[in-house]
């Protein structure tokens, strides 16, 4: 699966786009663009460019350019 999403972080101050590789209803795995950067204690918004309704997400593990993403609500 290759998706193109944007992850936007709290306040809406910054926001970055990601490749989706895995999607599920709990949880994605991405592929970060660049210099992505995602907080480990923080919630942000996962922007899925065909989902009229943001995901609010949270870091579950990073491995190098990939993360892995739980869905919080």
């Amino acid at each position: 699966m290759l998706k193109l999403a944007r992850v936007v972080m709290p306040g809406r101050l910054s926001a970055f786009d990601v490749t989706i590789r895995d999607l599920s209803d709990t949880g994605a795995r991405v592929r970060l663009a660049g210099s992505g950067y995602l907080p480990e204690f923080r919630e942000f918004e996962l922007q899925i460019n065909d989902d009229k309704r943001p995901r609010r997400a949270r870091l579950a593990w990073r491995s190098g350019d990939e993360a892995g993403l739980s869905f919080t609500a």
